[in-house]
């Protein structure tokens, strides 16, 4: 993992540059400047802990790299096309764009934003992986160009204001629009699967990869087992210390127990949450203890800081808005993590999108009596709302903002979820939640393979008898806890005791009235037309906004 940027007649301030991407990448750093072009480099090293490959990374001196992600695969790119031997995936890249093009990236099996860019033409090609796990922002206007990891840093640069309409569109539909905005105005994220070449002031873009809808499903499973397993073992490949983010959930639990039996070594794995029975606790430490893993807990009580100075903390790494508390749980467990010397974890982000893991799809297993029982069973333990459910999901939208769900099919609904409504917001999150203590966060249910394979069959198979993901907890069905693979209740990081109590909301109400002032118009209405905010979506906008503006 690392931080980069590169510019076109903008002159980079190199203050600015560290303050957003040596977090991203704090092990070396690099830059190059000449009249036209300037590019700044962050490393986070994983493979080969030599200064060998450090960016910008050129070996001729006038083609050169910038890259941020992993390439897993790049040991069996080395042999495939007689690379000289190398311990290191940025020479690899390096040495097959150069040769064959950037149309090479559609052999790579990982996660990447490069920018590699020719001195002696200037000519410019940025690409960006399939789902946008990493992430890669733009600004264009004449003759000028910046592109970075960070989008708030081009803001810097640029003295950019905030884009209202991406902070209100995540509030009134409970996730951002990722693939087309960013939280500044003129800032573009580059699209996930896309090739884009900037020559002679023009900007082409292709994509080399796009999620399509099937019209023809196989319904054979009989490869999902090993497309799995080898898309977890592909991703424990490191020269750095691994942890695994242990929810005591279905996912993070098969990812889990598919690492136990690969590696001999004890691997560290992180849960948030008290030890008392609402909590996963005691799910994740007996899989943990099954699984010869050492578990730690993060408990959120043991916090030394006020609630607000956490909020802001993560406010501040995200450079962004946020819609949940949850997030400031995620962040508190990566920051676990850094304590406990771990550089690379890996995590279950993708699984609910890939398989139809959320509530929402029991829709189309509504008639099934043991769905019903399921819902009604979690109506009375766990607070099911299913008309909050139907509000959100299945009404037509009110507002041109309002985002309309597909419900046609269980497929179209899960690729409205893999690319566009809920997977590039998580991976925001993700990201930059990682990337505040230095860590690579590796996610095997997004390995294109395991992604193009299960997008080719009739998801209708993954809703059965009232559960949710059905192929991937009958698959591990008798090899991991019955009380993980048949729990219907699904609860990631519960903050709701920890986080969103009395006492915070007041707390919080008091701030954001007191600075008031700082907010436009369609947030500061929110707080006048009610005497105590409740929606957190509302809560954390009013204090990122608050944050941004005082940062100005």
């Amino acid at each position: 993992m690392c931080g980069l940027v590169f510019s076109i007649n903008i002159n980079l301030d190199l203050d600015i540059c560290d303050r957003f991407l040596k977090r991203r990448g704090p092990d070396a750093s690099g830059h190059f400047f000449n009249e036209d072009l300037q590019a700044y480099h962050t490393r986070l090293k994983i493979f080969d802990l030599s200064d060998n490959s450090n960016q910008p990374y050129t070996d001729d001196g006038h083609n050169f790299l910038l890259f941020n992600g992993s390439i897993y695969n790049f040991k069996d790119l080395i042999k495939k096309y007689e690379i000289d031997q190398t311990s290191s995936d940025t020479v690899v890249i390096y040495k097959l764009i150069r040769k064959y093009g950037p149309k090479i990236v559609e052999e790579f099996n990982g996660m990447f934003a490069i920018v590699f860019f020719n001195i002696l033409d200037n000519n410019v090609y940025f690409i960006r992986d399939r789902y946008g796990i990493k992430p890669l922002y733009y600004y264009k206007y004449k003759s000028k160009f910046i592109i970075s990891s960070s989008a708030k840093l081009i803001a810097k640069h640029l003295d950019l204001d905030i884009n209202d309409e991406y902070v209100s569109f995540g509030i009134e539909n409970g996730f951002y629009d990722e693939f087309n905005h960013s939280p500044y105005q003129n800032v573009f994220p580059v699209k996930p699967g896309s090739v884009s070449r900037l020559f002679d002031n023009k900007l082409e873009t292709n994509f080399y990869y796009q999620i399509n809808k099937c019209t023809f499903y196989n319904e054979d499973f009989s490869e999902l087992r090993d497309i799995l397993i080898d898309s977890v073992n592909t991703r424990l490949i490191a020269d750095r210390a691994i942890g695994i983010s242990q929810s005591g959930g279905v996912d993070s639990s098969i990812i889990s127990f598919v690492t136990s039996k690969s590696i001999d070594t004890k691997l560290k794995a992180f849960c948030f949450g008290s030890k008392d029975k609402q909590s996963e606790y005691f799910n994740a430490k007996r899989h943990s203890d099954k699984c010869g893993l050492d578990l730690i807990n993060v408990e959120p009580k043991n916090s030394n800081k006020s609630f607000l100075d956490l909020v802001n903390d993560v406010i501040d790494v995200q450079e962004a808005p946020f819609l949940g508390t949850s997030i400031v749980a995620q962040y508190l467990v990566f920051q676990k993590a850094n304590e406990q010397k771990i550089t690379v974890m890996l995590g279950g982000q993708g699984a609910d999108e890939l398989f139809c893991g959320y509530k929402k799809y029991l829709y189309f297993n509504r008639f099934s009596v043991f769905s019903l029982f399921n819902v009604f069973y979690e109506i009375l333990f766990n607070g099911y709302d299913f008309e909050l459910i139907k509000k959100k999901f299945l009404r037509k939208k009110s507002s041109p903002r309002k985002f309309q769900y597909d419900f046609s099919s269980i497929n179209n609904l899960s690729l409205q979820d893999l690319t566009y409504t809920s997977l590039p917001t998580l991976l925001r999150y993700e990201d930059r939640n990682s990337m505040a203590f230095s860590i690579e966060t590796r996610l095997p249910f997004l390995d294109y393979r395991l992604v193009d394979y299960v997008n080719s069959k009739n998801k209708s198979n993954f809703i059965r008898f009232g559960f949710t993901k059905y192929i991937l907890r009958k698959m591990f069905n008798g090899q991991i806890s019955s009380k993980i693979i048949w729990n219907i209740f699904k609860r990631g990081f519960d903050t709701s005791d920890y986080f969103e109590n009395d006492s915070n909301i007041l707390f919080v109400n008091k701030y954001i009235s007191s600075n008031k002032q700082y907010l436009p118009s369609f947030l500061s209405n929110y707080v006048s037309h009610t005497n105590q905010l409740k929606d957190w979506s509302i809560i954390l906008s009013c204090l990122w906004y608050i944050n941004e503006l005082k940062d100005s």
